[in-house]
């Protein structure tokens, strides 16, 4: 018996020191990913730097995706330029509500998709539209009134026009462009502002 437990202890032991050795190993290997991921991407975009807003993003224009990796201090997230956006609340509206080029963000670590409105004013304050992936769920935010839930007849247009589509698609290009270039969505996702200035 005093033997069996003996072997016991010593496989926890060598189990611990093995499971330590691994973790300094990862830990090790993150800066070099994190190094190795800016890298690359400084390689196939524009870097711009808006040090008054602590703002540093990575541009890609091409001619069938375009696209901008932003990171704030306040979150991380991609803006994929799209013009069917634009053409979706041209339907539900009449009019764009878009200044200049619609957009979509993609918050990652929310794991919301977000549609940035221009003239709030226009459309019952509405300034920002979030999708929320996890909860499959709309929602508004409203210029100084804070959040509510869309009409049943609103969701259905949102619906009717394909706007979750078209995030997935979107979403999905932005993926596949990273993997052609040699990029990891996930390393690029857990960047952080601190780690890219």
């Amino acid at each position: 018996m005093k033997k069996i437990i003996k072997l016991f202890i010593g496989f926890m032991v060598i189990s611990a020191m093995i499971g330590i050795v691994l973790a300094s190993c990862d830990s090790n290997d993150s800066p070099i990913d994190k190094t190795s991921s800016i890298k690359k991407i400084e390689e196939i975009t524009e870097k711009e730097t808006l040090e008054d807003e602590d703002i540093i993003s990575f541009h890609k224009e091409s001619d069938d995706l375009s696209w901008e990796v932003v990171y704030s201090e306040e979150n991380e997230f991609v803006r994929i330029y799209d013009d069917r956006i634009n053409d979706i609340f041209i339907n539900i509206y009449g009019f764009s509500p878009f200044e200049s080029d619609s957009y979509i963000g993609y918050d990652f670590d929310d794991n919301c998709f977000r549609v940035y409105f221009d003239y709030p004013e226009l459309i019952e304050d509405v300034y920002i539209l979030d999708y929320n992936v996890q909860e499959d769920e709309y929602t508004a935010t409203l210029v100084a009134k804070g959040h509510y839930y869309f009409t049943d007849e609103y969701l259905q247009e949102l619906e009717k026009n394909h706007l979750k589509d078209i995030f997935n698609e979107d979403l999905y290009a932005f993926k596949k462009d990273l993997k052609n270039n040699g990029i990891s969505y996930e390393d690029i996702a857990s960047l952080t502002y601190s780690d890219v200035k």
